[in-house]
């Protein structure tokens, strides 16, 4: 009599079978490429990021030329009267190189160094300065981000005109 083996009853209820892969040699790759697909897609989403952060960028640049441009301003307004008490009480002529000609070159020398426009086209444009016929007023000011509405006088009672 021979002993013939009891198959394996199945574990919970399942059946275990092995299943087995065969690699064909066409499916292997020789030289690990990206697909042109996914080229695609990493480029279309780093252009998606630059098109978000971009004008983000510019706008705190902008934002840090209004503050430079007001603190500057600030700071040529200070040294406009201090000008003002130590030339007998009165403020420099309109002139467009002000700061060179009043500020610096005078004794007391009241800046130590040119302050120019963070918005002008080139490096080399100083804030704008108009003075009153009379004297008494003045205005400073910044080409600004549009470059619009510049004042084109002042009158002897302060009106600024554009």
């Amino acid at each position: 009599m021979s002993v013939q083996p009891i198959p394996p009853k199945p574990l919970f209820g399942i059946n275990r079978k092995v299943f087995t892969c065969h690699v064909s040699a066409k499916s292997k790759q020789t030289n690990p490429a990206f697909t042109i697909i996914e080229l695609i897609i990493v480029i279309s989403i780093l252009g998606i990021i630059i098109g978000i952060s971009v004008p983000k960028i510019i706008g705190f640049q902008n934002n840090a030329k209004i503050v430079r441009a007001s603190k500057e301003a600030a700071t040529i307004m200070a040294a406009l009267e201090s000008y003002h008490a130590f030339n007998n009480y009165n403020y420099p002529s309109s002139t467009p190189t002000l700061q060179q000609t009043y500020l610096i070159l005078t004794i007391p020398s009241i800046l130590n160094k040119i302050i120019y426009d963070p918005f002008s086209s080139t490096s080399t444009v100083e804030y704008n300065y108009l003075c009153s016929s009379n004297g008494q007023y003045y205005v400073v000011w910044s080409v600004g981000v549009t470059g619009q509405n510049q004042p084109t006088g002042i009158s002897n009672t302060g009106v600024i005109s554009y």
